[in-house]
C-alpha cells in the first residue's frame, strides 16, 4: 500500500476516549451491512450479531467510536479481495475506519516485536499459571486451553509459527487497545481474554487490551465505561481515505 497526499489532521483520530482495534471479520461484517449483502446479513442474524454490528457501525460512522485496523488485518483483507472481490476494500476506503501505517524503515522492528508477542500467546502455558488464573476468576482449570492460540506450519520455512489470529491480537495489545471480534471460537471461548490479560501483564503490555465481542464493547460504550487508551506507537494512525491500496 502507499499513502495519498494526507488530508487535514482534523478528526483523523475521532473520539480519543473510545479507541478499539478491529478483527478482520468485523470489517467484513460492516462492509456487508453497508453493501446490503444478504448472505452476510443472514449469517449475522443467525449468530445473533446483526443488531450489535449495526449499532457498532453507526457509532464508527458518527465518530463516536474510533476503529483502527492493523497491518495483519489489512493484509488479510487484501488477500481476501483476490478471491472474493474488492467490495470490502472499497467500503474500507470510504469509511471512517482508521489504519495503522508503519514507516518502511520501522517495519522490521515492528513485525519482529509482533511475532514475539504472538509466539508467547501460542506457547503452552504452565499448568500452575492456568490454575492461578482459574482460581482468581472463580472458574475450573479444565475450562481453560493449554495455550491461547494454536501454532501452524509456515508454508515457506516448514517451521511452526503463530497464526494470524495471534498476530492480530498482538498488534492490538501493542497499541494497548481492545480487539473487537466476533470470532468467539478462537478469541473468546474457554476464558481466552483472561489468559491474554495475564500474558499481557507478563509482557509489560496493558492488561485490558483483550478481545471483546460487538455486544460487549457496546455494553461498555453505552455505560460510559472507559476504554483502554491508545499507546504511543512506531506507526501513525491515518484515515483509510489517505491510503492507496494496490488493487
Amino acid at each position: 500500500m502507499s499513502k495519498k497526499t494526507p488530508q487535514s489532521n482534523k478528526n483523523i483520530y475521532g473520539n480519543r476516549k473510545y479507541f478499539v482495534c478491529l478483527d478482520t471479520n468485523i470489517v467484513i461484517s460492516m462492509a456487508g451491512l453497508h453493501k446490503n449483502v444478504q448472505h452476510e446479513i443472514e449469517t449475522l442474524r443467525l449468530n445473533g450479531k446483526f443488531d450489535s454490528i449495526k449499532a457498532f457501525k453507526q457509532a464508527v460512522d458518527k465518530r463516536q467510536i474510533t476503529a483502527v485496523i492493523t497491518p495483519y488485518v489489512l493484509q488479510e483483507l487484501c488477500d481476501g479481495a483476490q478471491i472474493w472481490g474488492y467490495d470490502t476494500l472499497n467500503y474500507l476506503q470510504k469509511s471512517n475506519i482508521k489504519i495503522l501505517d508503519i514507516p518502511e524503515n520501522k517495519l522490521h522492528a515492528y513485525f519482529t516485536e509482533i511475532e514475539q508477542i504472538a509466539t508467547m500467546y501460542s506457547t503452552k502455558l504452565n499448568r500452575y499459571t492456568i490454575s492461578d488464573i482459574a482460581h482468581a476468576q472463580g472458574h475450573k482449570v479444565s475450562e481453560y486451553p493449554q495455550r491461547v492460540f494454536g501454532m501452524k506450519k509456515d508454508k515457506k520455512t516448514g517451521q511452526m509459527a503463530p497464526s494470524n489470529d495471534a498476530r492480530i491480537m498482538a498488534e492490538a495489545s501493542k497499541l494497548g487497545l481492545m480487539l473487537v471480534t466476533n470470532n468467539t471460537i478462537d478469541f473468546i471461548f474457554n476464558h481466552r481474554p483472561d489468559l491474554i490479560s495475564r500474558l499481557n501483564r507478563k509482557l509489560n503490555l496493558p492488561s485490558r487490551a483483550i478481545p471483546c465481542t460487538t455486544p460487549d464493547v457496546l455494553k461498555l460504550y453505552r455505560a460510559s465505561q472507559p476504554f483502554p487508551r491508545l499507546k504511543d506507537t512506531i506507526g501513525q494512525i491515518v484515515s483509510s481515505k489517505d491510503i492507496n491500496l494496490d488493487f
